[in-house]
């Protein structure tokens, strides 16, 4: 299961986005905007530099905004397919897509087995 993401704030729908290619992203978002999206996701964020630590649903996550995305990792193992669900769907109301990091493929709730 992936547990490395990417969380790209987008000016369409999420729900309505099937394609990476054709994402259109917001240009106006960047690394501050991508942090307070991150504060929107996780609980108990720290930020140290360029790079913070959090928890989803009790998980550690380690992420790191840039410009044009977020990057979010579970840094345990055995995380329920239910909190990465959680944790999509969340970002999904904040208007941004979820795409796995290694893949690059758009992610949704229900994709999550």
């Amino acid at each position: 299961m992936t547990l490395s993401f990417l969380v790209v704030i987008s000016l369409d729908p999420p729900e309505t986005v099937t394609d990476s290619l054709n994402l259109v992203s917001d240009e106006a978002v960047n690394a501050d905007g991508y942090r307070q999206l991150a504060d929107g996701i996780c609980t108990n964020v720290i930020w140290a530099s360029d790079s913070g630590e959090g928890h989803v649903s009790g998980f550690k996550v380690t992420m790191e905004p840039t410009d044009a995305c977020l990057f979010l990792t579970f840094l345990e193992s055995d995380v329920p397919p239910d909190v990465i669900r959680s944790f999509i769907m969340n970002a999904n109301k904040l208007g941004a897509v979820v795409m796995g990091a290694d893949s690059a493929e758009i992610l949704s709730g229900t994709q999550v087995a």
